[in-house]
């Protein structure tokens, strides 16, 4: 499981900083079946919310340059086959009830638990950049 996590959050980082699909087909063929597999599946899966927001995910867009209209969401891959909102897209969603934990230990004891923090139930780009700030201040 914790390999799809990270070919999900790879995907999804990937798709943010807007790299070519040369790189994202590099990705598929390094992760092979993993990566098939997992973005096969979630697409297919029915968002548990149909009343979902993007702002976060159109601001990030918007800051690269690229243009976001009404076909936005459909070039994202976000719908099922039945035009429904699909798991990919309450991932990227504003709100998601995805809980990311980050904790910090003293050493290499589970048991001396110094720091625990939850940066879900937002958007997973944006709780990637607040990992990666929280990372960062922590080096």
């Amino acid at each position: 499981m914790k390999e799809y996590i990270f070919i999900l959050i790879l995907n999804f980082m990937l798709k943010r900083i807007f790299v070519s699909r040369i790189i994202i087909s590099i990705m598929k063929k390094i992760y092979g079946h993993l990566y098939g597999h997992l973005y096969g599946h979630l697409k297919n899966i029915t968002s548990p919310n149909q009343d979902l927001e993007f702002k976060t995910l159109k601001i990030y867009y918007q800051e690269k340059g690229y243009e976001v209209n009404n076909n936005f969401l459909r070039k994202l891959d976000f719908y099922t086959d039945d035009n429904k909102y699909n798991y990919i897209a309450y991932l990227l969603a504003d709100n998601n009830n995805i809980s990311i934990q980050f904790a910090k230990y003293k050493g290499n004891d589970v048991n001396n638990l110094i720091e625990n923090e939850d940066y879900g139930f937002c958007s997973l780009i944006k709780a990637t950049d607040n990992i990666l700030n929280k990372l960062k201040m922590e080096n």
